[in-house]
């Protein structure tokens, strides 16, 4: 089943207002029947569940609307956002269960305060009517509570639920059917996004770029770790993941994607407060939206890929030194290269030392880090989709090489350097320089379609033969072959 929020627009014949008292009464204006009325949007929820017989042939709709599960919002009432949140519960051998989080504000104008709305709602299954088997479902109110400022964004972290409250952060738990509140912490102007990853939450702002959060449950305190010292307007954040190492991806309103590290010891964190920027690159379009999607493990291009010691012996290297072995993505419209700088993890590289001089074993130590990486998809306003994911660095040195060699060979596009279109755009002068490190897939893929003899001149160029750049290419193919 579906959890669907909807609107409908009619016209406006009355307005809000503040009285003598202070209270708000509805003013409704009498208006000639030629006067265009402004429309007001009217929300609703409503629960669909797929057509499992629906085809072309019958012509039926491939969802189907499930009875009794509609929710109308009052008027001026504006939902801000749904997620299905993993909360604490005894009804479950878990201890966890999933609930669906919805943020709506009562907006009525200036004069009158804004107003927010947290409602939890639970998908039960009850008996069913004769004759209507999707009236299984039912949607059950757990929660309704209104809030004294307006609920912009909300996620849940190790059972508990994180809010976005005007300009602060609130952490609840669900008791019973009221939320208790656990911490906050004052925030930027608008959080827009909220993201959690086990204790970390991601904080992105409307003009203020983003923020890291930590939630310690055992002492019951949400502190801020880091920031982006530089305000950019964030369209869409998430985070990168690089095998055991985190980043943060931000999309800002020119199109520039900039992917940021947590790492105190560089000089440029100010001792951990700022992130670090590892990474950036500009899109031809604003990305709206992100999806973060596991990378393929298991496919017939793979058999071509180095050994286990290979890529071990490439993140050693990368771990023991301190921003000079950078740790590598692939972006692409629907294919691009680009590399992102590693985060510094001295004390973890220190503990598996230790561990291994004591005899100790880490569980996940004989993993393969790759089969933790994740890719990230945008959607552009343009209706384009980019793409962005790890690589190892030696892959990313030689990918770089030959894309120098493809520019030379191919020459530019309609007169325009391909570096120059994915390079950073700074319409002023930022306390930061750009980090670059872009190499364009689309350019890379446009090897496969040469001559051969024009192949193993750019590979001859290129100090490397014919199939280790095919095996790079068919690896780069397979591990992000999502569909």
């Amino acid at each position: 089943t579906y959890a669907v929020v909807g609107i409908h627009s009619e016209p406006c014949k009355s307005v809000f207002r503040l009285n003598a008292e202070g209270n708000k009464e509805e003013d409704v204006l009498v208006r000639p029947k030629t006067c265009v009325l402004p429309t007001l949007d009217y929300y609703s929820l409503q629960m669909y569940a797929p057509n499992l017989n629906a085809n072309h042939r019958n012509k039926q709709s491939p969802w189907l609307l499930i009875p009794n599960t509609l929710i109308e919002f009052e008027p001026w009432e504006v939902v801000t956002c749904l997620i299905t949140a993993q909360l604490a519960s005894e009804e479950t051998f878990h201890g966890t269960k999933d609930y669906l989080a919805l943020g709506a504000n009562l907006s009525y104008g200036e004069e009158i305060p804004v107003r927010g709305r947290i409602l939890i709602l639970d998908v039960i299954d009850v008996v069913p009517e004769p004759g209507q088997p999707l009236t299984r479902h039912k949607l059950k109110i757990i929660h309704d509570g209104e809030q004294k400022g307006p609920v912009t964004a909300l996620t849940s972290c190790q059972g508990h639920l994180i809010s976005a409250i005007g300009q602060k952060i609130y952490i609840w738990t669900l008791k019973n059917t009221d939320l208790v509140g656990v911490a906050f912490v004052d925030s930027e102007l608008y959080i827009h996004n909220l993201l959690c990853v086990k204790n970390l939450v991601l904080a992105a702002d409307v003009l203020k770029s983003v923020q890291l959060l930590r939630f310690q449950s055992d002492l019951r305190v949400l502190s801020v770790v880091s920031r982006d010292n530089i305000s950019r307007e964030v369209y869409t954040s998430n985070f990168f993941v690089d095998g055991r190492r985190l980043g943060f991806m931000v999309s800002d309103e020119l199109g520039n994607v900039t992917i940021y590290s947590y790492d105190p010891l560089d000089p440029s964190s100010r001792s951990g407060r700022r992130l670090v920027r590892c990474a950036d690159m500009r899109l031809p379009s604003r990305a709206t939206c992100s999806l973060r999607v596991a990378n393929r493990l298991r496919h017939a291009l793979l058999s071509v890929k180095p050994s286990s010691t290979t890529t071990a012996s490439a993140l050693t290297a990368g771990t023991s030194a301190t921003n000079q072995n950078p740790t590598n993505t692939i972006l692409d419209n629907i294919s691009l290269v680009d590399s992102v700088s590693q985060t510094n993890n001295l004390k973890q590289s220190q503990q598996q030392s230790t561990a291994a001089q004591q005899g100790t074993t880490n569980p996940n130590s004989g993993v393969d880090p790759e089969k933790f990486r994740q890719s990230i998809y945008f959607g552009s306003q343009n209706g384009s989709i980019y793409r962005i994911g790890p690589i190892r660095d030696k892959m990313y040195s030689r990918l770089r090489i030959t894309e120098k060699n493809l520019i030379h060979h191919l020459g530019p596009i309609c007169g325009m350097p391909p570096k120059s279109c994915w390079s950073y755009n700074r319409p002023q002068p930022e306390l930061a320089n750009p980090c670059g490190k872009v190499a364009d897939g689309d350019l890379i893929w446009r090897y496969l379609t040469l001559p051969h003899c024009q192949r193993l001149e750019i590979a001859k160029k290129s100090g490397q033969s014919l199939e280790s750049i095919m095996d790079d290419i068919a690896e780069l193919i397979a591990t992000t072959l999502h569909f």
